[in-house]
């Protein structure tokens, strides 16, 4: 069995998924469930808003990979990382360069 980089993460995360529920008005919404689990990812900065004058973080934004095997994600799931709760944003970038390195990325922000 060869082992990969993907196979492990720097970071022990809790995933909440997404599920599907009725907001207050009846409509049909999408919301991170009250059920989770815990996975090995690695977490690395993808960007950074800041004001130049006044030197303020506005919004910080992570990409998020889980360690082989990976969970699928959708849209609103939220993962609670370093004690601090963030929102999966749109769907997971797939990458598949080959069956050993493919794998799926995901941004998440402060939920």
């Amino acid at each position: 069995m060869t082992v990969s980089l993907l196979d492990w993460g720097t970071h022990t995360v809790t995933v909440f998924p997404a599920v599907d529920a009725v907001d207050g008005d009846g409509n049909p919404a999408t919301v991170a469930g009250s059920e989770s689990f815990c996975h090995t990812a690695t977490i690395q900065p993808l960007s950074s808003t800041e004001t130049a004058e006044m030197g303020v973080v506005t919004g910080e934004v992570y990409r998020l990979r889980f360690a082989h095997p990976a969970p699928v994600l959708r849209p609103r799931s939220q993962v609670e990382w370093d004690g601090e709760l963030w929102s999966v944003r749109g769907w997971p970038a797939k990458h598949t360069g080959s069956p050993r390195t493919g794998h799926l990325t995901y941004h998440i922000a402060r939920a």
